[in-house]
């Protein structure tokens, strides 16, 4: 909720945008010949009050982040212009004549410095991600607005100009030499967005194309002699304040230029037919007409032609985007684009359901029927499940049997996926095809594609064999048991591992799924060590180097056993990550951070505690509160400070709970 103080700077600042625009269509009133404004004098100040509001409403309206200097700058740049006026008022106060150049022309001329640097700014926001031919796009814009500004009032002021002194020769082409280049640099930001017309550039464009239109009438007329205080140029001037002014209420968004858009194709032919133009008319003059226009022609041609093979570049790369991320067999979306639209939800920020539905019979009707007959039964279920979508959910094939419906908005989940899985109900003469579902509610209980994928999986698959033990607690089960036999008291550990983890899984406030994968993984962290040799696994002391090169290799061991059981394949990715370190120092890869998964980054934590305290044939006991601190002294290298932090506070509520016991 905003504060009083920004309430009242939000309201100054539209008080002070309201008195710009008043400002600004006064002058324009007059240009037209609807209002007289008087002498000179009332101009002026209007003019200077104008570039001073302006300035005001960037200062005051403009936030803090990334989009505040641009603006600023643009502010600067404001009162450096009403402040020239302000000096060429002064100056020309007396009788005698303003020299040229004068302290004034110093003070325009530094108006270009921060003009410059706050167009450049936002023009390049986002330009790493540009392509080599949006580039060449900002190019070819630069380059046309200054040949075309060239001609029409760089000449012109230059020929009037001709018979001055060299000082106020050089100072009188500055100016729409300056001009130019500014209005070029604001032309190239827009073809730097790929053309893209959004608001805030556009408007910054807009602004600097009126600067430029006042600024050369004033240049042509008073070179030709023919300026009056009446003239159009007061009001654009005004007019390009107002603009730039705001900017301060709009963004300049860094979206990704779209290659395939059409306006890729028709901005630069149109810029090259407009460049085209300025060289056949200033050619025109110097040699043969029926030669410039044949060359025309020639030069038209190439540029129709080099549009044409854009064109089906883009066609093909639309329809090259299109199959790859399309089911061949049903039309709907696959995998690929499921984790785009996955993507995009979670930067919406909207909630999102996520129901994954497998289906039940149809590798028996595919076998007794064939699958042609299995393919025609695919299509018509997915078209099934488009219509019991509706408008607010995607529909996704991932291949075989299983389905994804991606659903904008989280309201009565279960509810909506028991219709979508009543949608995919097929029954004819000999065969029932039914789906069980599973869902994840989106932000709530994932935050990324692979465990908004990983919870509704579980989630189907605790529906699919609700009523009898999982096989993937038959074989952690066996495993465990295995693991005791092999080395006694294994069991035990994994046991407290496994309490321990779930605790703190919970206090990090994890879904009941991924909890279910951190007590697994917790269970199962040290199956690898099957496969190592007593004499290393039960070696009294420290080991050497070749038992570390040995034990290191027992995480992949763990990996490679579960990957047996289909079961616990979500688990043995996080078994070989279980020693991994928080710095990237860890093994088996090295990975950082939150690169490695959540159940292993809270296993690792819970087993160094629970091997420090336990009595270990290969390590001093520590008492609670000594593990306890070396887990703070490592945290942020060895260990996850989240997960560090979480564990502290399960500790410490363990131990509340002992003493108010007693």
């Amino acid at each position: 909720m905003p504060t009083t103080g920004a309430v009242t700077t939000d309201r100054l600042a539209c008080t002070l945008m309201a008195l710009l625009v008043a400002v600004a269509t006064v002058h324009s009133g007059e240009s037209a010949g609807l209002v007289d404004l008087g002498d000179g004098a009332l101009h002026l100040w209007m003019n200077d009050a104008g570039f001073f509001l302006s300035a005001a409403v960037l200062v005051l309206r403009t936030p803090e982040g990334t989009a505040r200097p641009p603006r600023l700058l643009l502010a600067a740049s404001m009162v450096l212009w009403a402040a020239g006026n302000v000096t060429y008022d002064a100056l020309s106060a007396g009788e005698a004549e303003v020299p040229v150049p004068s302290a004034a022309d110093a003070v325009w001329f530094a108006f270009y410095v921060p003009a410059f640097a706050g167009v450049a700014l936002l023009a390049r926001r986002g330009f790493s991600r540009t392509s080599l031919g949006t580039r060449l796009d900002a190019v070819l814009a630069g380059a046309v607005v200054l040949a075309l500004a060239a001609d029409v009032v760089i000449e012109p002021v230059m020929a009037a100009s001709e018979q001055l002194a060299l000082a106020t020769y050089l100072t009188g082409v500055a100016y729409p030499v300056l001009d130019v280049a500014l209005l070029a640099l604001a032309a190239s930001g827009l073809a730097l967005r790929g053309w893209q017309l959004q608001r805030g550039l556009v408007v910054v464009v807009l602004a600097v194309l009126a600067f430029y239109a006042g600024d050369s009438l004033f240049l042509v007329r008073t070179a030709a002699g023919t300026w009056t205080e009446q003239g159009v140029d007061h009001a654009l001037y005004l007019w390009s304040a107002v603009g730039f002014a705001a900017l301060a209420w709009l963004r300049v968004t860094v979206a990704e230029p779209r290659e395939d858009s059409r306006r890729t194709v028709v901005a630069p032919v149109l810029l090259g037919l407009l460049g085209l133009g300025v060289l056949v008319v200033e050619a025109l003059d110097a040699a043969d007409p029926r030669t410039i226009l044949l060359a025309a022609i020639a030069i038209v041609a190439v540029l129709l032609r080099a549009a044409a093979a854009v064109v089906e570049h883009h066609r093909l790369l639309r329809q090259a985007r299109h199959e790859a991320l399309t089911d061949a067999l049903t039309g709907l979306g696959n995998r690929r684009r499921l984790l785009a639209e996955l993507e995009t939800a979670f930067a919406s920020g909207r909630p999102h359901a996520l129901v994954f539905l497998d289906l039940d019979g149809f590798k028996t009707y595919n076998d007794t029927y064939g699958h042609q007959a299995g393919d025609v039964l695919l299509q018509r279920i997915g078209q099934a499940l488009v219509h019991a979508a509706g408008r607010d959910g995607t529909v996704h094939r991932s291949g075989g049997d299983e389905f994804f419906v991606l659903v904008d908005g989280a309201d009565d989940v279960q509810a909506r996926a028991e219709l979508l899985a009543g949608a995919a109900v097929q029954r004819g003469d000999g065969f029932l095809i039914t789906a069980t579902f599973g869902w994840a509610s989106l932000p709530a209980e994932a935050c990324e594609p692979d465990q908004a994928l990983h919870v509704a999986d579980e989630r189907m698959y605790r529906r699919k064999t609700s009523g009898r033990v999982t096989a993937g607690r038959q074989s952690t089960d066996v495993l465990v048991a295995l693991l005791e036999e092999h080395s006694p008291g294994t069991a035990e550990h994994a046991a407290s591992v496994a309490q321990l983890a779930d605790a703190t899984a919970r206090e990090l406030g994890l879904p009941e799924p991924v909890r279910e994968e951190v007590r697994r993984v917790a269970a199962l962290h040290d199956v690898g060590k099957l496969a190592m040799p007593s004499e290393v696994l039960d070696k009294p002391g420290a080991l050497d180097d070749d038992d570390w090169a040995v034990m290191r290799t027992h995480t992949v061991v763990g990996e490679r056993v579960l990957l047996s059981a289909p079961a616990l394949s979500h688990t043995a990715k996080a078994v070989r990550s279980s020693h991994e370190r928080w710095d990237g120092t860890g093994y088996p890869d090295g990975l950082v951070g939150e690169d490695i998964p959540i159940a292993a980054r809270v296993c690792a934590v819970c087993d160094a505690y629970d091997a420090m305290v336990s009595e270990r044939c290969y390590g001093d006991v520590l008492t609670p509160g000594g593990a306890l601190a070396e887990l703070r002294r490592c945290s942020g290298t060895q260990f996850d400070p989240a997960v560090v932090d979480a564990f502290t506070r399960v500790l410490t509520d363990r131990e509340r709970a002992v003493l108010v016991a007693r």
